[in-house]
């Protein structure tokens, strides 16, 4: 087959072969609207083609020296594994992609300083000043568990290059909308992992919907990467947050209570989390709460009291999502300060008694004075240093008679 096409239109197993088929720059095109298998014995594959509306499932491990088109249905890797050799590369259309719970597609390429390139056609696109050396880049269509057991999208990448230190990179993580099991599109965050996928930590990205990519720099190294939603409430304090890293200083803990829907609002559950720099979220979780509509009240060590604008609805034994970032009816009364484009709990409240006042300010210069460092109270944005910077922050909010709003 000299630079020819071989339609395989049988379903099935779609055709037998007694000797061999040299298929020198030629294309075996499975055809079909019918399941098919791939591959057959004796076929020496250099480019395949799946145009098969029932898809087409992999039965057996393969290198690919040519290219994989994938035009119409699905591509199942059925547990197998496709290598594509360092001229081999992965076409796909939207909506017909490589699918099936395990398996992976992979590759190997010397990579010197890349440029956004999307090695192999794979989804992966990398920027690094640094030379990475010789790296395998892996892509499988099994569904990673994220943190408090979400579910990711159904792509992954690993990517292990020979030289794996202060990459300072950039990555594109390209996905398809047919892989989205059940993620909210916007809210995609990347995760990586540097223990194969036992465990996930979030590390944000920006998400572009049109053109389904999730985008992250300042990668020191890479591991394995996905996808997909943190669950929980999202909320920021003033002064951690900061506005031209669009991250918080550092990661703290908050405590959010339940309470009920009507007068005297008594406490029901509460749950204390870690608060992540980057997404600014935690997943609460109340195993004492009936399912049953409730007002959130957030405690953080040195921010004020902060309510939920209303009671909100919450399913046992689930995880409450809210946003109080997006916006400031978000809070009870309004009850939140804008700083850059995010909406923020007050900070300053470092004696917790509800009101930012001149007492907080004198604590805080109380202890700058005799340069307090460390986790404490009155460092009020996180960098665990007591300073003027702290101070002037509680004093700002002092000055506008800031109070808790409660209903």
């Amino acid at each position: 087959l000299n630079k020819k096409t071989l339609k395989l239109n049988g379903s099935g197993t779609p055709i037998s072969v007694g000797g061999a088929i040299v298929t020198a720059e030629s294309t075996i095109e499975y055809n079909s609207t019918a399941a098919q298998n791939f591959p057959q014995p004796y076929i020496n594959y250099v480019n395949v083609t799946i145009n098969d509306s029932s898809g087409v499932t992999l039965v057996d491990n393969i290198t690919i020296p040519g290219m994989i088109s994938i035009l119409k249905g699905d591509l199942n890797l059925n547990g197998r594994i496709i290598t594509l050799s360092e001229t081999g590369s992965l076409s796909e259309t939207p909506g017909n992609t490589i699918i099936g719970n395990s398996g992976y597609i992979v590759t190997t390429r010397n990579l010197n300083a890349p440029v956004n390139l999307n090695v192999a056609g794979l989804g992966a696109q990398i920027t690094t000043n640094s030379n990475l050396g010789l790296t395998e880049v892996k892509r499988g269509p099994g569904v990673q568990t994220l943190p408090e057991g979400n579910q990711a999208v159904r792509r992954w990448y690993a990517i292990k290059p020979v030289y794996n230190t202060g990459l300072n990179a950039t990555l594109v993580f390209h996905y398809d909308e047919s892989e989205l099991n059940g993620n909210v599109e916007s809210k995609l965050s990347l995760f990586k992992s540097t223990n194969a996928g036992i465990s996930y930590e979030t590390n944000g990205g920006i998400v572009n919907i049109a053109q389904n990519t999730v985008t992250q720099d300042n990668i020191n190294s890479f591991g394995r990467f996905t996808i997909g939603n943190t669950l929980g409430i999202s909320l920021i304090m003033e002064g951690f947050y900061n506005v031209s890293t669009n991250n918080l200083n550092m990661r703290d803990t908050v405590r959010v209570y339940l309470r009920n829907a009507s007068a005297p609002y008594a406490i029901v559950d509460s749950s204390k989390k870690v608060l992540d720099s980057l997404t600014f979220r935690a997943s609460f979780q109340f195993s004492n709460a009936a399912s049953g509509n409730y007002f959130l009240q957030l405690k953080h060590r040195n921010s004020l009291e902060t309510w939920s604008k209303t009671a909100v609805a919450y399913v046992m034994d689930s995880v409450i999502n809210y946003d109080f970032t997006f916006a400031a009816e978000q809070a009870y009364g309004n009850n939140q300060t804008l700083k850059g484009t995010k909406y923020c709990l007050y900070s300053g409240d470092v004696n917790q008694n509800g009101l930012i006042d001149l007492t907080d300010v004198i604590l805080i210069s109380n202890a700058a004075s005799v340069f307090t460092t460390g986790y404490v109270n009155t460092d009020v944005n996180g960098n665990k240093i007591v300073d003027l910077t702290d101070m002037l922050i509680a004093l700002n909010n002092a000055n506008k008679f800031v109070t808790k709003q409660t209903p």
